[in-house]
């Protein structure tokens, strides 16, 4: 479990500064894994970059993209309600200002070293330099 202050709960559930690199649930996808091969997109809005925590500023483009590729600790549903994605559980101190996100189990990064919650912290301090 990870206590965190309000301010850094809310930026961890804020979409594409959620992204992890590469993480994939021990259940999901279905590709081969094989690597090598390209992937085109077109749409209306440009994307200069897939870097969650990248220079370019993120945009509407790149967030679109994010959503797709990496994993949050929760999403937004399409009524507006909030459920987990790589977290299972979270749960506030009563003044809200610390928040507690247990991670999902089995989940692994591309090359298969399992996701620990140093990850998540380190991928929440890149997001705000």
């Amino acid at each position: 479990m990870i206590p965190l202050t309000r301010r850094a709960a809310l930026a961890l559930a804020a979409g594409a500064t959620m992204a992890l690199t590469a993480c994939s649930g021990a259940t999901g996808g279905s590709g081969s894994g094989t690597g090598g091969g390209e992937v085109m997109i077109a749409g209306t809005y440009p994307v200069d970059s897939i870097d969650p925590g990248g220079p370019q500023g993120g945009g509407t483009g790149p967030q679109m993209v994010e959503q797709q590729l990496f994993s949050r600790l929760v999403r937004t549903k399409a009524d507006g309600s909030v459920e987990g994605d790589l977290a299972t559980s979270w749960k506030s101190d009563p003044a809200a200002k610390t928040w507690t996100f247990t991670l999902r189990k089995g989940v692994k990064f591309s090359d298969g070293r399992e996701l620990k919650a140093a990850d998540v912290v380190d991928s929440f301090k890149r997001s705000r330099t």
